[in-house]
C-alpha cells in the first residue's frame, strides 16, 4: 500500500511539470515618441523557464517606430536582465530582461 502511495505521489509531482512551452512573447513595456525609443520586455521565473522570442518584439519596434513617423527600429546591442524577487537562499525567482529599441530615419 505504501508503495502505491508513493507511485501516486510521483506521478501527481510530474503531471505538474508544466505544459511544454518553451518561447514567451514579450511585451511591449515603455519608451519615448519624442526621443524614438521603443522597450520591450519579457517575464521568467526560476521554475518556469522560457526562452522569450525576440523577433515578434523585434517586429513589433519596427511597426511602433513607423507609427511614429520614423522608417525603421535597430536594436541596441544586448539586453538588460533586473531580478524582482530572490528566494531565502539568493537565487533569483523572476527575472524580467528588457530590450532596447532606437527609431531611425
Amino acid at each position: 500500500m505504501r508503495n502505491l502511495t508513493l507511485l501516486f505521489g510521483l506521478l501527481l509531482l510530474a503531471a505538474c511539470g508544466g505544459n511544454g512551452k518553451t518561447d514567451l512573447k514579450p511585451s511591449e513595456s515603455g519608451g519615448s515618441r519624442a526621443e524614438g525609443i521603443v522597450i520591450h520586455s519579457s517575464t521568467k521565473s526560476l521554475f518556469t523557464p522560457v526562452t522569450p522570442d525576440w523577433t515578434i518584439a523585434d517586429g513589433s519596434a519596427l511597426d511602433r517606430c513607423r507609427s511614429w513617423g520614423y522608417a525603421r527600429a535597430s536594436e541596441y546591442t544586448g539586453s538588460q536582465e533586473i531580478c524582482r524577487q530572490y528566494d531565502r537562499h539568493g537565487r533569483c525567482t523572476i527575472t524580467t530582461t528588457k530590450r532596447y529599441y532606437q527609431c531611425e530615419g
